[in-house]
């Protein structure tokens, strides 16, 4: 049997609740606050392996103090304007901070961002398709990004050819292993330079990608019904290695590309919340 409570004592409950969630929302800021501060101190100071830690410490906590605000008890409160507005301001803080750190990793004589090593803390020359990702967070100038195009995308010597993206330069060692992340190619790698490419003025490059992409999906599924997890960057094909699943779940994002192109969805769809 359910007994409905008094009206006075409803409003005393969501009183509670909204004291705690002032609480909630004081650790919350406090907590802000105290890393802003200590990386205004100390950040710039520390080895690259101990930034790493910090920003580990660093997201842990702030994915604790979100446990706590969003509470079965402060769900229905937390959603304010002016939770929304700080959210808001502490996301684009943080992302023209981190965007800062990768423009840093620009070489100007390579003409491509470099990737560094965590270990040793030098820059690494060997390319990959993640040296385009900065392209996704918009780090790069346009005159960068077609930089990048010309002298790196459309190289044969590197990650051109029939069949793009290796996940290796053609030119590295590791390329002629032919054996995972060693020169073949993934879905998810292309999706993300082309994610990269909306965001900038590259038609001639993100049309070549989008088109030499569905095209390497076509293959193997006209040929044999197959979606490969992987493919030989070289061939095309997908079941000449043992570790490259028939039927794989990313490997659509090949022709996904192409969907997203012609306006079936829009990007910006794909991380908005509902």
């Amino acid at each position: 049997m359910r007994i409905n409570k008094p009206f006075n004592t409803v409003n005393e409950d969501i009183n509670n609740e909204q004291v705690l969630l002032n609480h909630k929302c004081d650790s919350f800021f406090g907590i802000m606050t105290f890393i802003s501060r200590l990386r205004q101190l100390f950040f710039n100071k520390l080895s690259l392996n101990m930034k790493i830690n910090w920003l580990s410490i660093a997201i842990a906590l702030l994915l604790f103090v979100s446990e706590l605000l969003y509470s079965q008890t402060t769900m229905r409160h937390i959603k304010t304007k002016e939770y929304a507005e700080l959210q808001q301001k502490l996301c684009t803080s943080w992302n023209t901070w981190y965007n800062r750190q990768l423009a840093t990793m620009w070489d100007n004589d390579k003409g491509i961002f470099l990737n560094k090593r965590t270990d040793t803390g030098k820059n690494s020359y060997r390319l990959s398709p993640t040296n385009f990702y900065p392209l996704l967070a918009k780090a790069c100038t346009q005159k960068q990004a077609e930089r990048m195009m010309k002298e790196h995308y459309f190289n044969p010597d590197e990650f051109y050819g029939e069949f793009v993206m290796p996940s290796i330069a053609r030119n590295d060692p590791a390329f002629k292993d032919n054996d995972y992340w060693r020169g073949r190619i993934w879905a998810p790698m292309n999706f993300l330079v082309y994610l990269g490419m909306r965001n900038y003025k590259l038609p001639d490059a993100k049309a070549n990608l989008i088109d030499k992409s569905k095209n390497l999906l076509m293959k193997s599924w006209n040929e044999n019904g197959a979606i490969y997890e992987n493919y030989n960057s070289t061939t095309g094909v997908g079941d000449d290695v043992k570790n490259a699943d028939g039927f794989y779940h990313w490997g659509a994002l090949l022709t996904f590309m192409s969907f997203m192109e012609k306006g079936y969805l829009n990007g910006d769809d794909l991380f908005r919340k509902k």
